[in-house]
């Protein structure tokens, strides 16, 4: 499964058991139709030592352009599922919940002590946070343990082109992008000081820095203006979480035309 993987969904089920629906959702457009697409499974190797897997993902029927309606579904399956996006969504969690079983008895073997336990997971669920009559933005939430010091969680944002399928460039949103990276490093210090207020330097927080804070390769039109994303490790420690946030339309000014979108 994809680790790209605001919030992460845990289901908890008995052993070996899973849960399955389908939630039809309201129309988010008079053409473009919503279905939610949830399952999950838990297995338990030994004891309290189990592996368990989530996925919650948006399906869309309709739209101006079948193809690319196909194309977006196939993008938005395979943001969570991987490799494994062509199969039946069961199919493709038993493959993820039978790899993670694996390893997770090898780390029990490997431990040489019949006290020791934890467990593995891998948890990826999306949802549609903006719509236009051409456009549609979506966000993932991700989160994943496999061994190791700490788990791995990501917020990966998409917006997709109605007409085509294209999942539009940071160049189709923002005119320029030099321009754009003050306002990056002024909201990126905003989010990380409202959330420590001794988190007041940028050049502290940064992997690099001397050089410019690198551009995001998360970001997305919503509402209110344009959200960006930076996961642990791209441009901070993983101590740092993710950096999370929104610059409007007024800010942007000239960066962004709103109408274009809208």
């Amino acid at each position: 499964m994809f680790l790209q993987r605001t919030f992460i969904v845990f289901t908890v089920c008995s052993l070996i058991a899973a849960c399955k629906n389908e939630t039809p959702k309201a129309p988010v457009s008079q053409d473009l139709r919503v279905t939610m697409q949830r399952d999950s499974v838990r297995k338990c190797v030994r004891d309290s030592s189990c592996v368990e897997v989530v996925v919650e993902f948006p399906q869309f029927e309709g739209g101006p352009n079948a193809q690319a309606t196909v194309a977006i579904n196939d993008s938005l399956k395979k943001a969570v599922l991987g490799n494994h996006y062509k199969l039946p969504l069961r199919q493709a969690i038993d493959s993820t919940v039978a790899m993670l079983s694996t390893d997770l008895t090898e780390q029990l073997k490997m431990a040489d002590d019949p006290t020791y336990s934890t467990s593995y997971y891998d948890s990826g669920t999306g949802q549609i946070t903006w719509q236009s009559p051409k456009f549609v933005t979506s966000s993932y939430s991700y989160a994943t343990y496999n061994g190791g010091a700490h788990g791995m969680y990501a917020v990966v944002l998409t917006t997709y082109d109605l007409q085509t399928g294209r999942v539009l460039n940071l160049t189709d949103i923002i005119s320029d992008t030099t321009a754009l990276r003050p306002l990056l490093e002024k909201h990126i210090v905003m989010t990380k000081q409202a959330e420590d207020s001794t988190l007041n330097n940028l050049k502290e927080m940064l992997f690099d820095p001397e050089s410019p804070v690198d551009l995001p390769v998360n970001y997305a039109i919503v509402k209110e203006g344009v959200s960006f994303v930076y996961n642990p490790y791209e441009i901070m420690a993983y101590a740092y979480g993710i950096t999370e946030f929104t610059i409007t339309w007024e800010e942007l000014g000239k960066l962004a035309d709103r109408n274009k979108w809208f």
